[in-house]
């Protein structure tokens, strides 16, 4: 390597052009301030040093003292933790020798700017130091190992570093695809000094993955919506070298300090990298901080809710577009009282000794204020609470918006694997109306109902219920073999609380108004797995679709559906009927059969379904 830098006319060269020495606070690099070393043979216990850099990217600078000057790379994911796991190196210019002592802010303008900062440093042995490989062992106060640093590129700059060591102690995975810990519906429970309380802002659930020079987010459904809020990617600059898992809301404010479910819609639907930024300055967004799983490789699911908070706060995670609120021990009433008072959905109360169960329900409770009370102190509409029915097996009338129901059987269980009962299904058709309703308003709708449950016999239902309320709106529909059938109509609350009371688990909508039956709004392809293939064989012939359909200026948008499957609408806005969309959408379908026979069918028989996705555009 001192071949090289002699070649180029100066060890420092490259430094000393990068950096003007008025203008930074950097060791100047000048020959008076060297310590001359010569060409002497390599002794051990060299030194090295490794700075935390929070400069455009964070990044940490790896440095080792070698024939006068710092041989330098920078390592946008910091050491690797075990040979199971290279990491990329980006050889940079050589640096003076005072740089093994530097911390500053390097003034905006300049190379490098922000941030330095010493993370670790000591000495280290060379068992080869040559132009393309680099092999040591670190000792240091946070890193030691032994490392091969090699070129991995055709650009001298492109390397990647490696541990060639096991290192010592144990250290649990990170934890992939974390699935949240939900609450059920509760009460306030008496022994409240056995209970922390949190406030429940009824945001966006979020898993924050967060290791070093990299975070991702994660949203309830393990989507990732990293790109969607980039305000809180800073939160990884914090962590620094920390690998953490964070369990949290992501709540956008509105001025009185309430959350808006509006503007956290706006913000969720928006996909352009140029709205998204622009919307992040205007609207911002805020991550509350809940809880923490998983601390540079230790699990900590197991620890006791109480543990895992102390923890939390002592990592101290505060900052422009995110927060740790803590937790209340005891007195969940008062607290419950507050966020009455300021509009919020409630509290989340959660076991002191309680462990961490991902995608289950343990010694937690969601527990809401009472419907009238929060409607009065302005809470967000679309709530309604059924958890204060009496004797839910004789059907106690309520009331909802005016009008009167029966509800049924609310304890039945019709999740038997969640344990969600008929009263939490009504509670989420309740609080999810508002984005619902859209969907369903003034189409005609097909019941599917499980009066057992899920795991029970099922029956379709295109006619309206007999005995439904007089209230609830129908619309006749022309039928070639029943001659007519009567739909329901659902457009308010009411009318979506009656149908969870009837366990309708799935609703079906039909593409087109009830106004203009023969004019669908949108085209429709379902995409179902054969034997031998997954969702991910239906996304790629999703995509193909999609490039087929925006060669023609039609704009496509996906939708999981059942267990395995996935829907593909394309919106129409013009003047087509079904007429001309049920030959087109088949028209498609067997052109993709065509072009991709050993992947895609458009027929119905299963026999023709093995090792294929079915395109099924019957549905049109």
């Amino acid at each position: 390597m001192a071949t090289k830098r002699k070649a180029a006319g100066g060890p420092l060269k490259e430094y000393r052009r990068k950096r003007d020495a008025k203008r930074t606070p950097e060791p100047s690099g000048a020959p008076s301030a060297r310590r001359k070393r010569g060409g002497r043979r390599r002794q051990a216990g060299e030194r090295f040093v490794i700075q935390e850099h929070s400069a455009r990217r964070l990044h940490w600078d790896l440095r080792l003292e070698r024939d006068g000057v710092l041989a330098s790379w920078a390592l946008p994911k910091g050491l690797p933790l075990d040979p199971d796991t290279n990491h990329k190196a980006v050889h940079t210019e050589d640096h003076p020798l005072e740089y093994l002592e530097f911390e500053g802010e390097i003034p905006a303008g300049n190379y490098g700017a922000e941030a330095m900062s010493i993370w670790d440093s000591g000495t280290y042995e060379a068992e080869k130091f040559r132009e393309d490989e680099v092999i040591l062992t670190l000792h240091g106060e946070r890193s030691q190992g032994r490392y091969a640093l090699f070129r991995a590129g055709k650009d001298a700059r492109d390397w990647m570093i490696h541990r060639m060591d096991e290192p010592a102690g144990s250290r649990d995975p990170l934890p992939e695809r974390l699935l949240p810990m939900t609450a059920r519906r509760g009460r306030l429970p008496r022994d409240e000094d056995a209970w922390g309380f949190e406030v429940d802002w009824d945001g966006l659930r979020t898993i924050v993955y967060s290791t070093p020079g990299q975070l991702r987010l994660l949203g309830p459904g393990m989507e990732d919506v990293t790109a969607l809020f980039p305000e809180v990617r800073r939160l990884n600059r914090q962590l620094g070298s920390r690998e953490a898992v964070l369990d949290g809301e992501i709540v956008a404010l509105e001025e009185s300090g309430r959350p808006s479910a509006e503007r956290l819609g706006r913000r969720a639907g928006l996909r352009s990298d140029s709205a998204i930024r622009r919307h992040a300055e205007t609207e911002p967004v805020s991550l509350q901080i809940y809880d923490l799983l998983h601390l540079d490789g230790a699990s900590l699911l197991e620890e006791p809710y109480e543990v895992r908070q102390e923890r939390l706060a002592e990592l101290g995670l505060e900052g422009e577009a995110w927060r740790t609120p803590g937790f209340h021990r005891g007195d969940g009433r008062r607290l419950l009282e507050k966020a009455t008072e300021m509009g919020l959905a409630g509290i989340v109360a959660k076991r002191l000794d309680s462990a961490y169960r991902p995608g289950g329900r343990g010694d937690w409770m969601q527990v809401r204020p009472r419907g009238d009370d929060a409607e009065a102190n302005g809470a967000p509409g679309g709530h309604f609470d059924v958890r204060e029915v009496r004797a839910p097996s004789a059907g106690a009338l309520v009331e909802v918006e005016g009008r009167e129901l029966k509800l049924t059987n609310l304890d039945k269980v019709l999740y038997p694997e969640a344990g969600f009962t008929k009263r939490e299904v009504i509670d989420y058709y309740a609080r999810i109306a508002p984005v619902l309703g859209p969907h369903l308003e003034d189409r005609p709708l097909t019941l599917k109902r499980y009066p057992d449950g899920v795991e029970g016999q099922h029956f379709f239902e295109k006619s309206c219920p007999a005995h439904r309320p007089e209230w609830v709106d129908t619309v006749t529909v022309p039928s070639e073999r029943k001659g007519q059938i009567r739909f329901c109509l659902v457009g308010d609350l009411p009318s979506l609380v009656w149908l969870g009371n009837l366990a309708d688990l799935e609703l079906h909508p039909s593409l087109s108004r009830a106004q203009e039956m023969e004019r669908p709004s949108a085209l429709a392809f379902d995409l179902d797995p054969g034997p031998g293939t997954d969702l991910l064989d239906c996304i790629e012939v999703g995509l193909l679709i999609r490039g087929m359909l925006d060669r023609l200026g039609l704009a496509t948008f996906p939708k999981v559906s059942g267990k395995k499957g996935l829907h593909l609408y394309a919106p129409l806005n013009g003047s087509a009927t079904y007429e001309q969309t049920k030959p087109f959408a088949r028209q498609v379908a067997e052109t993709l059969e065509e072009r991709f026979a050993d992947r895609v069918t458009s027929n119905m028989a299963k026999s023709r379904r093995h090792g294929r996705v079915l395109v099924d555009w019957s549905q049109n």
